[in-house]
């Protein structure tokens, strides 16, 4: 459904929370193709209940690009959300075709 689909997955620590947030907010304020881009971040796109990882995976799929907030905490090793995220972008299936 193309109401589902995303310009740029966000990829970040909680503790870049509120730097992800003005990030989403300017990046939506930009026109492609005569229409906001559109960012998937997790707080707005995790509802309660729902499969964090299910969720992840569907809003990797479905974004055209991955973004990483290439912070110090970001790569630090108490999550591993962040490694998941881009490992799944990076080593997307190859036999799609569709490398981000």
């Amino acid at each position: 459904m193309v109401s589902d689909c995303r310009d740029i997955f966000l990829s970040h620590r909680l503790t870049n929370k509120n730097f992800v947030r003005n990030l989403a907010a300017d990046i939506e304020r930009q026109q492609f193709d005569g229409r906001p881009l559109l960012t998937w971040v997790d707080e707005a796109e995790i509802k309660p209940g729902s499969s964090i990882v299910g969720m992840i995976n569907q809003g990797l799929e479905q974004s055209r690009f991955i973004g990483l907030a290439m912070t110090p905490d970001y790569f630090k090793s108490e999550s591993g959300w962040t490694d998941a995220e881009w490992h799944a972008a990076l080593f997307n299936d190859p036999t799609t075709g569709n490398p981000r």
